[in-house]
């Protein structure tokens, strides 16, 4: 949060001679022009101001001051006050521009700009059909002559404080009751080039005068509605001028007449405003034509504010745009930046429970479906299908839709082609709802759990989690989030940063994060192009690390912003460990915020383990050499009591160490003629298909003594009989954050 420090420096109060005393330290006559307005040509005057605004600044963490009653003080003042501190200050001048010349002729370099009325009288002359009485009645036609006057004196409108209504004026609706022009007047507010100022009360449509005080009415007497369409537009645009990052494009005025002003603030934004003053004498136009709109070029441009209106724009950057016939601003973005509706419906409009955690993951289970292991491909979708079978609160999973969902006629099966949004289990008799918000579109549903992590090119790639993240920011019902490792983080990028929400990651498994590396312009485009993220200064500082787009640094950005460092949470205390000492990513939290716990073991396999510790030894030798057998005979190995099993089970991966079960397999059986070798699970590198190809060749040379289960998942019964009969468990694994293997091995 930023705060402005509203200072008056021109005067002290009401009085006359016999207040002086009270008045300390300006107790002397000479530090005032009269009664009450100090003479800030006194260097005494000065000097009391320095330290005060000092104090001030300090005491209140101030980062920007307005000067109030700036036009009451001389002009040579401001350039002395300026420099005596590191803040820039608004000064609040007269409508009249003439008084803005005065202070850039002596500015010298100094760090201020203006709250001034010029730009507010020129609003009101354009939307609220008020002329200036010092200027021609030329309607929004004065917006653009305004802002020329300013560019001529070599006045920086960025830095203007833009406002339309504020507490010494009346609202805008007392003064012309019409809330299409109010959001017209509000659009050019929040969209402009200038810094906007919203008075309280916009969002409630609040109207109220200046001569008996209602324009200053209490908020709480009207009570502070979110739900409400005011309060909606402004929040809808507000995100888009920060999305866009709009204080950093160029503004350029597009057209203007009487009625309409349009400008454009870089390629990012067209915006055509009108004050709907038309009659049978002065019809609406059928069209506006718009040019030099090169940025845009070949574009299809909606409206952001869901009217529905389209526009594509020529090759040479032309646009023929008709204007609302209701007389309602038009926001026009590129069409994959409208956002619904809902998406800025505020999170307690929303249906949920309070208590309720989003889990965002790639893989999961729906155990009512009977639907586990097929939507899972390591350990990660375990964890999941443990909370979801175990948890203690109301619980919603955000997921892909996979292959096992589909019909051989590429349709949902089942009842699910005619459910609701949400599907919803019971996780323990009588425990909380388990709702599934399950996505669907066309780059998840001819996926296998063997093919969830497998992309046959970057741009599928790129494609997949850019409609995963973007799927899940649209859906967001809750104001706590957890993310099952990286996949999700992204779906911060696409949210309003109002919205409160608790985040915490839940990171598996660090060493892969969803980064791709930058190197050149044209690569750095295609990348953000392909996510769908605008390129600019802000997404840049949300989204690269260490000269790459990082999936992970939405996320702990808003960790270290918002929530203290807290919310990153690893599967093991070892691995917390290792996470913040290796990857640099984490190294803008505190160290203590990176912390882990163990990955979860279900009641049923901890029942397993104690009962196999309480069972007789021989009775369970003799299952074990019954499993055995039977494993042997079920895949061709040859079968005898006297074979020991070494088992690999798990994702055939470079992290793994498969490649050196393969190196190392023929010397196994060479030096181990009892030996029998197993490897079995999906391939998930280059590293798994050169121990694949390995284990082929071994297995040749040492026939009946070699399984190569590479590519294939084992579960079930399967996998239940594997882990009885091997009798070695193999775990080259270069790193594991938490291994499940070592758990379900017993």
């Amino acid at each position: 949060m930023f705060n402005v420090l509203d200072m008056v420096l021109n005067h002290v109060g009401y009085g006359s001679s016999i207040f002086l005393p009270p008045f300390n330290p300006f107790s002397d006559p000479s530090n005032f022009n009269n009664c009450t307005n100090l003479n800030h040509s006194v260097p005494f005057v000065r000097t009391q101001l320095e330290e005060w605004t000092q104090w001030i600044v300090a005491q209140f963490s101030a980062h920007l001051l307005r000067l109030d009653a700036a036009g009451n003080i001389h002009p040579d003042f401001f350039p002395w006050y300026a420099n005596t501190t590191d803040l820039v200050a608004w000064l609040e001048v007269g409508a009249d521009v003439a008084l803005v010349q005065q202070y850039e002729q002596v500015r010298d370099g100094a760090e201020y700009s203006y709250q001034g009325w010029s730009m507010a009288a020129a609003m009101n002359a354009c939307f609220g059909l008020l002329p200036e009485s010092f200027q021609p009645d030329i309607g929004c036609e004065r917006l653009a002559a305004l802002r020329k006057e300013l560019w001529d004196m070599k006045v920086d409108t960025h830095n203007l404080g833009m406002w339309v209504e504020n507490h010494d004026t009346d609202r805008f609706l007392t003064l012309r009751d019409n809330l299409p022009a109010y959001r017209n007047a509000l659009a050019h507010v929040l969209l402009s080039e200038s810094i906007p100022i919203i008075y309280y009360g916009a969002e409630q449509s609040m109207a109220g005068s200046l001569s008996n005080n209602t324009n200053r009415s209490p908020l709480w007497e009207t009570g502070f509605s979110t739900a409400g369409p005011m309060y909606r537009f402004i929040r809808t645009l507000a995100w888009y001028r920060w999305w866009m990052t709009l204080g950093w494009e160029t503004f350029d005025v597009r057209f203007t007449d009487r009625r309409t002003f349009a400008f454009s603030r870089g390629n990012k934004l067209l915006v055509v405003l009108t004050n709907g003053n038309y009659s049978e004498a002065v019809p609406r136009p059928a069209e506006y034509r718009l040019s030099g709109l090169d940025g845009f070029a070949g574009a299809r441009l909606c409206d952001a504010l869901h009217s529905g209106f389209c526009v594509d724009v020529s090759g040479n950057g032309i646009a023929s745009v008709t204007p609302s016939p209701d007389d309602e601003p038009l926001v026009l973005v590129r069409q994959s930046w409208v956002k619904d509706e809902e998406f800025f419906t505020p999170l307690e409009h929303r249906p949920n429970d309070p208590g309720m955690v989003m889990h965002v993951a790639l893989e999961y289970a729906v155990p009512h479906m009977g639907l586990t292991g097929q939507l899972q491909y390591g350990g990660l979708g375990k964890v999941v299908e443990t909370f979801i079978c175990h948890t203690a609160r109301p619980m919603l999973v955000c997921a892909p839709m996979y292959a096992p969902f589909y019909g051989p006629d590429g349709r949902l099966a089942g009842d699910l082609a005619n459910s609701g949004p949400l599907l919803s289990m019971t996780a323990v008799p009588a425990g909380p709802t388990v709702f599934f918000l399950l996505l669907d579109s066309d780059v998840f549903r001819n996926r296998t759990r063997g093919t969830i992590y497998q992309h046959a090119s970057e741009d599928e790639e790129l494609a997949f989690f850019s409609v995963f993240n973007q799927a899940v920011a649209h859906t967001l019902r809750v104001a706590s989030l957890q993310l099952h490792d990286y996949h999700g983080a992204l779906s911060l990028l696409y949210l309003p940063h109002q919205l409160p929400l608790r985040v915490l990651l839940v990171a598996h498994n660090a060493d892969y994060n969803g980064t791709w590396h930058l190197g050149t312009a044209a690569r750095e485009a295609h990348v953000y192009d392909m996510l769908n993220v605008p390129i600019n200064a802000h997404t840049r500082s949300l989204c690269e690390h260490s000269g790459r787009f990082n999936m992970l640094r939405p996320v702990l950005e808003h960790m270290r912003t918002v929530q203290g460092g807290l919310g990153v949470v690893a599967v093991s205390p070892r691995y917390a460990l290792r996470a913040h000492s290796k990857f640099s990513m984490f190294w803008d939290l505190p160290h203590a915020c990176v912390i882990g716990i163990l990955n979860g073991m279900e009641d049923s396999l901890g029942e397993v383990a104690a009962a196999a510790a309480a069972a007789d030894p021989n009775a369970f030798f003799a299952r074990k050499a019954a499993a055995r057998l039977a494993f042997q005979e079920a895949k061709g190995l040859q079968v005898g009591e006297d074979f020991r099993l070494l088992v690999f089970m798990g994702r055939i991966t470079h992290q793994k160490g498969c490649d050196i079960i393969g190196l190392a397999a023929r010397t196994i059986l060479k030096q181990n003629r009892n030996a029998q070798l197993v490897m079995v699970g999906p391939i998930g590198d280059e590293y798994g298909e050169q121990a694949k190809h390995a284990l082929e060749k071994v297995s040749a040379d040492f026939p009946g003594r070699v399984w190569n289960g590479a590519g294939q998942y084992i579960m079930g019964a399967d996998k239940e009989q594997l882990c009885m009969a091997a009798d070695f468990f193999l775990c080259p694994s270069r790193f594991e954050p938490c291994g499940l293997a070592d758990i379900e091995f017993g």
